[in-house]
């Protein structure tokens, strides 16, 4: 939840306002919210998993993108939020190994 939040501030510093940073900080919600009302336990645990899998592929993208020009370079900025994307990545992914509590 922290970092889909940090992911979606800190995009919208970079890049200004747009659908996927409202995206990435309406998954945030949700998983803060499924901590208090439990019968959006499983779908914030699908949106954490569909948010890691968009995170993977949007992290090779961006990697291809920084070896256009048959360099390998990146901007500061672009490093940071790769490493944001590592991080939702493998916490996004993990979404499959969370328990569901269906009685609460």
């Amino acid at each position: 939840m922290l970092t889909a939040a940090g992911a979606g501030l800190y995009s919208i510093s970079i890049f200004g306002t747009g659908m996927w940073s409202y995206i990435i900080l309406g998954v945030a919600v949700l998983q803060f919210v499924s901590l208090v009302i439990s019968p959006l336990n499983k779908i914030a645990a699908l949106a954490a998993r569909a948010t890691g899998i968009v995170s993977v592929i949007a992290l090779a993208l961006l990697l291809v993108a920084a070896t256009t020009g048959g360099s390998f370079s990146m901007s500061e900025s672009n490093i940071i939020l790769s490493f944001l994307m590592v991080l939702l990545s493998v916490f996004g992914l993990s979404a499959a190994s969370w328990p569901v509590d269906k009685t609460r």
